[in-house]
């Protein structure tokens, strides 16, 4: 239903942009897939992929399309099909993960209507750009089924950007229906749900993003926030704050993200990652990913916390076909659980540990 919606509003704007422009469209077409393949789990661990939407064994195809409408007008859309997503194990899912307008008015001032990529942090945007990241993993715990961080919205957006030549100022606001990935730990039952990750709708929200460059744009500060009032009894206010900070230069990359907020619980998460780009071809990365939530003595702690190191090693064959190779040591079982509850329905006794290597090969 949401994503008739979404198609039903792009396209009664697309004959308003056809008819504001007389110009001929230009179309630009790609398309791009990922395979992740899981070598091993100890612990007879379920390692859910909740940073690409889709489980480790499966591959998933990103069909990238936008129209360009004279000089204002751009119609994008991104159209996402898997062999299976978390949140509905074991059923092929294709999706409209973006399906947007854009008008153009400056550089300072652009629109945006439809299914927007939520503007948070840095790397959110490129949640289906695995070529635009030094690997296809994302940060589980800021960026992965957290309760928080959209991987959407449905509703209307500005965003722009000024530089003075010494520095780059760029902004995004948005206004409308937040899409987050969320797990099921605190429902009664989930434990034998096969949904235990999914996507829900989340309730209005508004939020945005404010991002500083300089050094030639070697060194960008971040901060993004958004609030939104949840629709149960007591009308509880959701809010998320977050810190960004990247540094690149030859080959360096250094990144750090922080968050707090309160949606379905006081949570926090932070990550520092490390990557070196050598011999023009190789990657080399370590990420340190920590969520938990407050009071960190709250009952049932082990399947709300989550920690992971991540080691590293890619191969960018050409510009278009990437293998890597990552190690995943994790603790907690937020974005792990056991395979059955046999022998292990009491959640406090689940293992608390677990890793894993996994072969990935991104073409785009």
């Amino acid at each position: 239903m949401n994503q008739l919606r979404t198609l039903v509003l792009c396209l009664v704007c697309f004959p308003l942009a056809v008819s504001a422009n007389s110009e001929p469209g230009v179309v630009d077409f790609s398309a791009g897939a990922t395979a992740l393949y899981q070598i091993g789990w100890s612990n007879h661990f379920e390692y859910e992929a909740a940073s690409s939407q889709v489980d480790f064994d499966n591959l998933q195809l990103l069909l990238p399309l936008s129209l360009k409408l004279g000089k204002h007008f751009e119609l994008k859309t991104v159209l996402e099909g898997t062999s299976q997503r978390p949140h509905e194990l074991g059923k092929p899912s294709v999706d409209f993960v973006e399906l947007v307008l854009n008008l153009y008015v400056s550089d300072a001032f652009e629109f945006q209507i439809g299914r927007v990529l939520e503007p948070f942090g840095l790397q959110n945007e490129k949640r289906y750009e695995p070529m635009k990241r030094r690997m296809t993993s994302m940060p589980l715990g800021f960026y992965g089924f957290n309760n928080m961080v959209g991987t959407d919205y449905l509703g209307l957006g500005l965003n722009g950007e000024w530089n003075s030549g010494t520095f780059n100022l760029a902004y995004d606001v948005f206004f409308g229906q937040s899409r987050i990935p969320t797990t099921r730990y605190f429902d009664s039952g989930a434990l034998s749900d096969t949904q235990y990750y999914r996507l829900r709708n989340g309730p209005l929200t508004g939020g945005g993003r404010l991002l500083l460059q300089v050094m030639d744009e070697e060194l960008t500060f971040g901060v993004s926030g958004k609030v939104s009032q949840r629709r149960n009894d007591d009308a509880s206010i959701d809010y998320l704050v977050g810190l960004s900070t990247m540094y690149k230069q030859s080959g360096v990359e250094v990144l750090f993200e922080a968050l707090y907020g309160r949606s379905l619980e006081d949570a926090t998460d932070f990550y520092l990652e490390l990557s070196y780009l050598f011999a023009d071809a190789f990657t080399a990365l370590l990420r340190f990913d920590w969520l938990d939530i407050l009071p960190r003595n709250a009952p049932g702690r082990n399947i709300r916390h989550h920690q992971e190191i991540i080691l590293g090693l890619g191969h960018q064959l050409t510009s278009y076909w990437r293998t890597e190779l990552t190690y995943h040591l994790l603790t907690g079982n937020r974005f792990a659980r056991v395979e059955s509850e046999d022998g292990v329905s009491d959640i406090s006794q689940w293992p608390l540990s677990g890793h894993a290597a996994i072969f990935g090969v991104v073409l785009a």
